[in-house]
């Protein structure tokens, strides 16, 4: 399977779950033209304001791809939402660990740390 394919399964994932893909609505050419008139008008550093509008388009594509391999992921995972209970014996413990949820929470993990270092760009 190639990048597109895989793309599409993923918006078509964010579909099924009415998630929006923002970068359709981003354009990055319209960023730059939107921050030249702003740093203009307002008198702003333009390389600062771009950087900035640029790592936040990035840092918005990457939660999103994060998410929808998460999605992805979760269709062949045997416990998406983990195990509970206890465990006395290594008898007990539930064979949940396969490669489906190790991408799963992979990608899960990505996605936060994706969000969390977007929340410190401000």
């Amino acid at each position: 399977m190639d990048i597109p394919e895989i793309h599409k399964e993923i918006l078509e994932l964010f579909k099924k779950y009415k998630y929006n893909w923002e970068t359709d609505r981003l354009s990055f050419e319209k960023f730059t033209i939107w921050s030249d008139g702003v740093s203009q008008l307002l008198h702003l550093d333009k390389d600062i304001l771009y950087s900035k509008l640029s790592e936040l388009f990035w840092s918005v594509s990457s939660i999103q791809l994060s998410l929808g391999y998460a999605l992805k992921s979760r269709h062949t995972c045997k416990y998406p939402k983990g195990v509970k209970g206890e465990a006395f014996d290594e008898a007990s413990v539930p064979d949940m660990i396969g490669i489906s949820e190790i991408h799963f929470y992979y990608h899960l993990n990505n996605g936060w740390e994706s969000i969390s270092s977007t929340y410190y760009l401000s």
